[in-house]
């Protein structure tokens, strides 16, 4: 009864495992992503600010007007979808699955063989209460994102070579 257990703990901790591994790397894609978009946006903005600047020193209203209106219009978008504040989201809550992913590893290859079955279920239940509350507070991974990292997993990208000896 007690082997029986502790495989379908070990299955338990591998999906978690696998989870966190995708949700991460998914998280940590998107990171990158919005933060691309935060520069597309931000450079725009503060090179349109400067034009219009000069161009009202140079007393080219009509330049001076495109440009301010360039950058406000960049600005106000900046604001409203927020990049650099979504990028920071996804790059906690990637970080806060590898860290999870990394646990369970640790505790399905080193800790479980000297565990005692009810210490392994406290640990189980444990680490998919911490999975759950990540998938809570996590935003959404943008679907490109997503796919990107299932493309890099099943490539190898995040496999260590240690484990592919």
């Amino acid at each position: 009864m007690i082997q029986g257990n502790t495989e379908k703990i070990i299955t338990e901790a591998k999906r978690i495992e696998e989870d966190a591994e995708f949700s991460g790397k998914g998280h940590l894609n998107a990171a990158r992503l919005w933060a691309k978009i935060h520069y597309i946006i931000g450079v725009p903005m503060t090179f349109s600010a400067a034009l219009s600047g000069i161009f009202s020193i140079n007393e080219n209203p009509q330049w001076a007007a495109i440009f301010a209106l360039l950058a406000s219009t960049l600005g106000g978008l900046q604001t409203f979808i927020n990049p650099e504040q979504k990028a920071s989201s996804h790059k906690t809550s990637g970080n806060g699955f590898k860290e999870l992913g990394n646990k369970v590893r640790i505790f399905r290859e080193i800790e479980l063989p000297q565990m005692d079955l009810q210490k392994t279920v406290e640990n189980i239940v444990r680490f998919d209460g911490e999975r759950n509350q990540l998938n809570q507070t996590s935003l959404s991974i943008p679907r490109c994102a997503w796919w990107r990292a299932k493309k890099d997993i099943e490539s190898g990208f995040s496999t260590y070579r240690v484990d592919c000896r």
